[in-house]
């Protein structure tokens, strides 16, 4: 889903989204679970792009770009974040409720069909529905990575640089 060396920088989104899955999500997914790496995916999602009590990670060449500012110490886009999120719709996300539950995160087949389900269900991401979300930063590959089951994305209206996947 990710390269390893993303894993190395331990302010990436990646590591975030891995230390949160490990320890500190509330959901706490068997390792086998096939919902598993669509919740990583998701984690990587949210702390690229959204300030949280985590590291929160921009390369320094899209600092401008994204409209992040710098640290007080002058540095790149990297910061300590014990803001309050920068989403404007978050309900849900990394709480113990499954993805299916999360703002924003459309399944198949409860979403797709209007089949009845609570949030706390994980099911297969079909849909990512986050215009106007105030979203910035980089979009991630495992967007792309983990969801095998995504046919349909709409992240208009938000603040991302870099290159979208085919």
């Amino acid at each position: 889903i990710s390269p390893l060396n993303s894993f190395e920088d331990t302010r990436s989104a990646q590591y975030a989204a891995l230390i949160w899955l490990t320890r500190d999500d509330p959901r706490q997914l068997d390792p086998e679970s096939r919902y598993l790496g669509q919740r990583y995916g998701l984690a990587v999602l949210w702390f690229s792009t959204t300030e949280t009590g985590y590291e929160w990670h921009v390369p320094e060449e899209y600092v401008n770009k994204v409209g992040v500012p710098k640290n007080q110490d002058g540095g790149g886009g990297s910061r300590k974040l014990n803001e309050p999120s920068t989403w404007t719709n978050h309900d849900g996300w990394l709480s113990e409720l499954g993805i299916c539950g999360w703002e924003g995160v459309k399944c198949y087949p409860h979403d797709d069909f209007g089949l009845d389900h609570d949030g706390n269900m994980d099911g297969d991401v079909s849909r990512l529905e986050m215009r106007k979300n105030n979203m910035k930063g980089l979009l991630p590959m495992e967007v792309y990575t983990s969801l095998p089951y995504l046919s349909y994305l709409d992240f208009s209206d938000n603040g991302f640089a870099g290159t979208i996947a085919p």
